[in-house]
């Protein structure tokens, strides 16, 4: 069969209609979300993320990420992890670039070891949480065998998202150690952390408006 032709004035049609579909579900998601609707919050943070809709902006997807990972969101958390990995929508005044990758792998850590929506955690924030234990960041050091043990998590389900796999990267790292390695619990660390945040959102010390 041969393919099917699709007019750039076709094209440019369709998309102004996504755009509007885009603003039109916005307002409603924006009242939602100001009610602490979880999913509403994500929404509209993947629209400003992506300019769907609106115009591109990484601090407004930012503040309905981090509304969003204050309520639990693995994703939004993840996602959050991401922006300050990357300084995107997170840099003001003079922020070192440390305190923004020591906010980020806190931010993967809760997600890496959140157990809603996977029991297992978020596999996106352990593979990321891997490569920058493989690397090494500024004001994170290099720790290969923490590196080991965050691959091996997120080779546990793992969908062939990941090339090479964090199974076979695991497996690189481990061969290259000069000394056995012993796998032991990731998470023990990432958990505490996210047990402080509930204490302190439970206390009310921690609270967003």
């Amino acid at each position: 069969k041969g393919a099917v032709s699709i007019s750039s004035a076709a094209l440019a049609g369709l998309s102004l209609q996504m755009q509007r579909h885009f603003q039109c579900a916005r307002w409603l998601w924006i009242a939602s979300a100001q009610k602490d609707n979880m999913e509403a919050q994500i929404k509209l943070a993947y629209m400003a993320r992506d300019g769907r809709g609106v115009q591109k902006d990484d601090w407004a997807a930012v503040v309905w990420f981090t509304r969003a990972a204050f309520q639990g969101s693995a994703e939004a958390q993840y996602n959050l992890g991401v922006k300050h990995l990357y300084g995107q929508g997170v840099v003001h005044g003079n922020v070192r670039r440390a305190d923004r990758i020591a906010d980020a792998v806190d931010w993967l850590s809760l997600a890496a070891c959140n157990p809603v929506p996977s029991v297992l955690g978020h596999v996106g924030a352990q593979f990321k949480l891997a490569g920058i234990y493989e690397r090494g960041e500024e004001g994170i050091p290099k720790d290969v065998k923490r590196a080991i043990r965050y691959y091996l998590a997120a080779a546990r389900q793992e969908r062939g998202q990941f090339q090479p796999t964090a199974k076979e990267l695991a497996a690189k790292l481990t061969a290259e150690l000069e000394t056995p390695f012993a796998l032991v619990d990731p998470f023990q660390e990432a958990r505490d952390k996210y047990m402080e945040l509930e204490r302190l959102e439970e206390t009310g010390a921690l609270r967003l408006e």
